[in-house]
Order: structure tokens, then sequence, then C-alpha cells
């Protein structure tokens, strides 16, 4: 019993430490950042950025209807590129972007990944179906 005793301090007080440390691993890359990691590292990272806003959109919104303030920031960057592009695409539309905005190199890789993908997916859609159904009806 005394060695259970040991154990849960142990536990307790080395759980903060790790948070610490897993907290501090998981923090945002910037784009200078971006620029050092492999080819694979980067279309990894530009991965989960996309996976993450594409759960997020599926979940946004209530009834059936879209978030306005999701569909005005994410909502046409999603169904532009989960539509028409493969995560190459996206991670070399990303790195071109990065590159030719050196000055920015200190922002979150995702907020460049948003920025470069504001450049190339258009307003509308035509080929793409809108969540709230044809215009006008």
């Amino acid at each position: 019993m005394r060695n259970l005793g040991r154990s849960v301090v142990v536990v307790c007080c080395a759980l903060p430490l790790v948070s610490a440390l897993w907290l501090h691993a998981v923090e945002a890359m910037t784009g200078n950042e971006y620029r050092t990691i492999s080819a694979l590292g980067k279309i990894s990272y530009v991965n989960g950025v996309m996976e993450a806003w594409l759960l997020a959109n599926r979940f946004m919104g209530r009834d059936g209807e879209p978030d306005v303030r999701w569909e005005a920031t994410f909502g046409r960057i999603v169904r532009c590129a989960d539509k028409k592009m493969t995560i190459g695409q996206v991670s070399a539309i990303t790195e071109k972007y990065i590159d030719a905005h050196p000055a920015e190199g200190y922002y979150d890789v995702a907020a460049l990944v948003w920025s470069a993908m504001l450049e190339v997916c258009p307003v509308s859609f035509p080929d793409t179906e809108d969540p709230r159904g044809p215009k006008g009806k």
C-alpha cells in the first residue's frame, strides 16, 4: 500500500511537468519555422490545418444553417480546397505564399495558409453545392 501511495504522489507531481512540456510542444508554428522543416513535415502541417477547418466546418452553424462568421472567414476556403485540390496543392500554394511574403514570416502557419488560400479560391463556386441551396430560393 505504501508503494501505491508513492506512485500516486510521483504521478501527481510529474503530471504538471509533463503537461507543460506537452503544451510547449504543440505551439503554433511560424512561417519562419515552417521554412526549416522537411517537405513531408510541411505537407503534414498544412494537412492538419485544413483537416481542422474541414471538421470545424461540419460542426459550425445551427439547424443546418452555416454560421455567418465561419462562412465569411473559412467556409469558402474549405469548400474550394475540399472539392478541387489535393493537400499537396494546398501545401505548394502555402509555400509559394510564404516565399513571396517574407515579412509575414512571424505569423502562424495557419494564418498564412488562410491568406494563401484567399488568393486562389474564388468568391463563388459554380461547381460546388452551396449549403444554403440555390440562390433566390
